[in-house]
């Protein structure tokens, strides 16, 4: 039971943001006490949940493990671990519009949407139930207890890079996060790396070199010609260690080096031995930096003032991506960018007089009707194959707001039909008494 928990938890997690992401391997993975996964590759609608006007060019994860000791839940180490996380991000007008590609990410970012709210609904419901369980030490907490006490979290090598020729008038800056090594040890009151079955948990967490850099007339990555791999060999180059300073990354914080002692007290209430209750707090913590580095200069300065000013103006025109002409310089083509502004302004005024159109408004109400049919359908577990093309077909067409009304309407009706057969079948079988 368990397993299945991890691995639906998994599938649905990393499917999110992972292409071509092969479930029942990962299953089977989860079965066995060991997922390790190599070489993947990043969704580009990864980050259209944070709802910037960006989009994700490359992105690729080099190796994912988890480890789960089946064989003693409670008393051998988790352990996770992630190497080699790359990602190259641009401004979503720099990149040439594709409309089936388009319409296929906002698909996905609406079915995103969707499955937010539904999620949201599910544990609000949980909530108003209210779980008398919640308070007592049943096996799952035992073991969500432990697990924290257990796990052991390794990450290397990450470098996430925004880049950006549009932003700043005449310049081009490429910002971003590296990290070259985060640990999150298990350790005995010694902080010495072991498994401790002693009634605090004790976490050493060591962080190397940390940085935030913003390098203003920046060589663009996504810009220099470069396949995949090219840029993944780029990123992986400008990660800063301890024993490695790329050329050319200029820092506005770090590289930060640090090494904290975490220690934990899962149950503070419980009295000790000389009879007192909270008398060790529930956390406490010993944190060490060996330097922390601030730096910003005028430029910097400049060129962050001047990306925040344009994301609005970004986050404006990403809604008229397809008529956007495809030349850089305004001067000389003094044509192309009237016809512009014009098919933008043209859209807002057909749809509103399309709103208000009689064969929409019809057109609109049948689609409803049809999706609350189909979807009643599924909720009975009647769907057939020309129903789900239509729950498709639909979810395309309508907005999430439409979709998750209807959805609620036929839940409703689905429950209310339902009483009523019962009701129903228990007339007949009273009825049927008296012959």
């Amino acid at each position: 039971m368990f397993a299945k928990i991890i691995s639906d938890v998994l599938n649905k997690f990393l499917g999110k943001y992972i292409e071509n992401l092969d479930g029942s391997q990962l299953k089977i993975g989860v079965w066995g006490g060991d997922v390790e996964l190599r070489d993947l590759d990043v969704k580009e609608s990864a980050l259209d949940e944070l709802d910037l006007p960006v989009r994700l060019v490359c992105g690729h994860i080099g190796h994912l493990k988890l480890k789960i000791p089946w064989k003693n839940l409670f008393n051998e180490r988790w352990e996770a671990a992630v190497e080699g996380v790359y990602v190259v991000v641009v401004p979503k007008t720099s990149i040439q519009y594709d409309a089936q590609k388009e319409e296929k990410l906002l698909h996905e970012s609406k079915l995103a949407a969707l499955q937010r709210v539904e999620d949201a609904r599910l544990k609000q419901q949980e909530i108003e139930k209210g779980d008398q369980t919640a308070n007592q030490d049943g096996f799952f907490e035992k073991l969500c207890s432990q697990i924290i006490r257990n796990i052991q979290i390794f990450i290397k090598d990450i470098h996430i890079r925004y880049e950006d020729g549009l932003s700043c008038q005449n310049s081009q800056f490429a910002a971003g996060i590296t990290l070259s090594n985060l640990s999150i040890q298990s350790t005995g009151a010694d902080w010495i790396p072991r498994l401790d079955t002693s009634k605090l948990v004790y976490k050493l967490n060591t962080l190397d070199c940390l940085g935030i850099y913003w390098n203003a007339d920046a060589n663009l990555i996504a810009q220099n010609g470069h396949d995949k791999s090219g840029m993944i060999k780029c990123l992986k180059e400008l990660v800063t260690s301890q024993d490695y300073i790329p050329q050319g990354m200029n820092y506005i914080i770090g590289p930060i080096c640090s090494a904290a002692k975490l220690q934990l007290n899962p149950k503070p209430e419980q009295p000790d031995e000389n009879g007192k209750t909270f008398s060790i707090p529930f956390a406490s913590l010993d944190f060490v930096m060996d330097e922390l580095a601030v730096g910003l200069s005028r430029r910097q300065y400049s060129g962050i003032m001047a990306l925040l000013d344009s994301f609005d103006r970004l986050q404006l025109s990403s809604k008229y991506r397809k008529y956007r002409p495809q030349v850089s310089k305004v001067t000389g083509n003094a044509k192309d960018w009237w016809h512009y502004a014009y098919n933008c302004q043209l859209e807002n005024i057909r749809r509103v007089h399309q709103n208000w159109s009689w064969e929409h408004m019809k057109e609109h109400r049948a689609k409803c009707q049809k999706y609350k049919v189909a979807y009643k359908a599924k909720l009975e577990n009647k769907l057939s194959g020309g129903m789900s093309k239509d729950i498709e077909g639909c979810e395309r067409a309508l907005d999430v707001i439409n979709i998750t009304l209807i959805r609620r309407q036929a839940e409703m009706e689905v429950q209310r039909e339902g009483r009523l057969r019962k009701q129903e079948k228990q007339k007949r079988g009273w009825f049927s008494g008296w012959f």
